[in-house]
């Protein structure tokens, strides 16, 4: 389910995952995502406009795929990732949206997807309720962008009013 989509300023952290200058604008999308009919997860997307000039709204609103849309459209297509897990507690927007209490554990995964020729298109944060997951990993060594704490300035400045 989309919950809000809108255009914006990365911060330094996303900027720099992403190999944009100052000024270089991104979309922010967040979604609300399920497992079987019980929503599970939030996630937020942010991919360069340089990259991605354009979003469908309705195939999304829809609840129609964001990485085929992308992978179609813009010939995107994810040869590997670079994650970053941890165990946190939610903010409140974030405790609404997953419907846990505030004191609970959730787990955040920000990440950076490259294509093959290693050029990163898409920055994302999902966040779980930490009780009802078991994550399952296996990838590459090499290292790329993500330190061990980027969280500080992990956002989007949001030109307009987010819309779904």
């Amino acid at each position: 389910m989309l919950i809000s989509i809108g255009v914006g300023l990365p911060g330094r952290s996303i900027a720099a995952a992403l190999g944009l200058e100052a000024g270089q604008p991104v979309w922010e999308i967040w979604r609300k995502r399920g497992i079987g009919h019980t929503d599970s997860l939030i996630e937020s997307a942010v991919l360069p406009l340089s990259r991605v000039p354009a979003i469908d709204r309705e195939l999304l609103t829809q609840g129609g795929s964001l990485y085929r849309f992308i992978e179609e459209r813009y010939d995107l297509r994810e040869d590997y990732t670079e994650q970053a897990f941890e165990v946190d507690t939610p903010s409140s927007w974030e405790a609404q949206h997953l419907g846990v209490a505030g004191r609970d554990a959730i787990v955040r995964v920000r990440g950076v997807s490259f294509d093959a020729d290693g050029n990163a298109f898409d920055c994302f944060e999902q966040c779980y309720c930490a009780s009802k997951f078991t994550f399952y990993t296996a990838g590459q060594t090499r290292h790329r962008v993500l330190g061990p704490s980027e969280r500080s300035n992990w956002s989007v400045s949001l030109l307009t009013a987010p819309r779904c």
